[in-house]
């Protein structure tokens, strides 16, 4: 019997467009991949200096390591030293020198800020601040509590916090919920974020 052979003009378009549905498929990730980075990268970095000035750029990264005094890059090569701030910016944290507010155990080393910088959690009506440092065993948390923009920064105590909320029913209620299986942590945050009107979800956790 004779065999039937498809015509090759068939089996090229076949191919073509096997062909174009692959590299499709892969510049469409690529694309995706693409998008996604310059979304990190055009995040607003910024340092404020100690004279008030705004210095803005692309990326802000930590740098850390052995012998080495802890400081931040900017733009990959630009060195900014944490006395020489007030107030930074990178792609994950807000943080401020602990400068700005005289009080708590000030912070030698880095965890994920600067050392003597606190990491802000929330933001608005309530924010919420956390300074990280070493006690020698393990890592603490010490949580600060700042009212509006302009509002003294607080050492965080629960009578404090109440009071904060004690007009905001929904804030109090969860707030003073004997709920003990959620950290301290992530309680300040989603409380601030009530009152705030925020998104109740973070990346911090």
């Amino acid at each position: 019997m004779k065999k039937i052979h498809p015509p090759k003009p068939f089996l090229y378009a076949i191919l073509f467009l096997f062909s174009s549905f692959i590299t499709g498929n892969a510049l469409y990730a690529q694309d995706n991949a693409d998008a996604k980075q310059t979304a990190l990268v055009k995040k607003n970095c910024f340092v404020e200096m100690n004279d008030g000035t705004i210095k803005n750029y692309n990326t802000l990264k930590l740098v850390t390591g052995i012998m080495m005094t802890p400081h931040l890059v900017a733009d990959g090569n630009i060195i900014i030293n944490g006395n020489d701030i007030r107030v930074y910016q990178d792609n994950e944290h807000y943080a401020i020198s602990q400068k700005i507010f005289a009080s708590g155990r000030r912070s030698y080393l880095a965890v994920e800020t600067l050392p003597g910088f606190v990491m802000r959690l929330s933001s608005g009506k309530i924010s919420i601040y956390d300074k990280q440092y070493f006690n020698g065993y393990r890592k603490v948390d010490e949580f600060f509590i700042q009212t509006g923009t302009d509002g003294p920064i607080l050492p965080y105590t629960a009578a404090l916090m109440k009071d904060l909320v004690k007009d905001d029913p929904q804030a109090s209620g969860f707030f003073n919920s004997r709920n003990n299986d959620i950290p301290l942590v992530k309680k300040l945050q989603l409380t601030a974020d009530i009152v705030n009107n925020a998104p109740l979800i973070s990346k911090n956790f």
